[in-house]
């Protein structure tokens, strides 16, 4: 664990290599079902890597505590990630017992419902996690924002998922202004957490910005109209890396409107 949170760091690699550790606790958990009586090694193996890629995770998670909260609050942050973890927890454990009852009643034996269950925990896993990764593979992404009453910003983001004609995703956090600059944003997707948002430039006239993180993990080139000249977009490509990221990195998200 310290090796990867150290590569994770080092890289700004963090919510990569979540996934990655997602993508191995769900298959290892998944695989469990294929063991059966007498499999004895093949179950050791499933179950070690199952715990490794979720110990990996857990450990993930929790360096984006600091990102999440601020410093007061980090301490009901963290309470509230482990209160629904152990939601889920009860969630899966709920669906598993409703199922072994119901094949019980009609003559099943353990050695055919416990590997269902094993899917079952999988795949609650699975969709748990998600709203985690939901941005990724977007197109004709735009963002909007309104002030409200209170001083909060309500924001609304949408794009297509996978291809122009992909089904349209909506995601409607709150902000919050942190800060008396204006430049300090905490972004709220699912309360309580407020991920911490910067506005690292913005020009003259409003029209284009870049958003980033103090962790160097995401950051966002912004406009009004949907293309960029070339030229614009490269000057602000290199403020980019003067920030600190890898251009390589940057994905420009497709835009096509008629």
């Amino acid at each position: 664990a310290p090796l990867i949170g150290a590569y994770a760091d080092a890289c700004a690699a963090k919510k990569r290599l979540l996934l990655a550790t997602t993508v191995g606790c769900v298959l290892g958990t998944a695989g469990l079902a294929l063991v059966g009586p007498g499999d004895l090694a093949l179950g050791v193996v499933l179950l070690v890597l199952s715990n490794f890629f979720f110990g990996s995770g857990e450990n993930l998670i929790a360096a984006f505590l600091p990102e999440l909260s601020r410093d007061e609050s980090m301490g009901k942050v963290s309470g509230w990630g482990w209160s629904l973890g152990y939601l889920g927890g009860l969630t899966a454990l709920g669906l598993c017992l409703a199922y072994v009852n119901w094949a019980q009643a009609r003559g099943q034996g353990a050695a055919e419902f416990v590997p269902v269950t094993m899917l079952i925990t999988a795949a609650v896993f699975a969709l748990a996690a998600i709203p985690t990764f939901l941005e990724k593979n977007g197109y004709n992404a735009l963002e909007s924002y309104r002030l409200e009453a209170d001083g909060t910003i309500a924001t609304t983001f949408s794009f297509r998922k996978g291809s122009f004609s992909g089904p349209t995703k909506t995601m409607k956090p709150r902000g919050w202004v942190r800060d008396a600059t204006n430049a300090v944003w905490g972004m709220q997707f699912l309360w309580p957490i407020k991920a911490e948002y910067l506005i690292a430039y913005i020009n003259d006239d409003y029209t284009e910005t870049i958003i980033a993180r103090s962790a160097r993990d995401y950051v966002w080139i912004m406009a009004r109209t949907p293309a960029l000249a070339p030229v614009e977009y490269q000057r602000l490509v290199a403020m980019v890396e003067k920030f600190g990221y890898d251009r390589a990195k940057l994905r420009p998200v497709p835009q096509h409107w008629p």
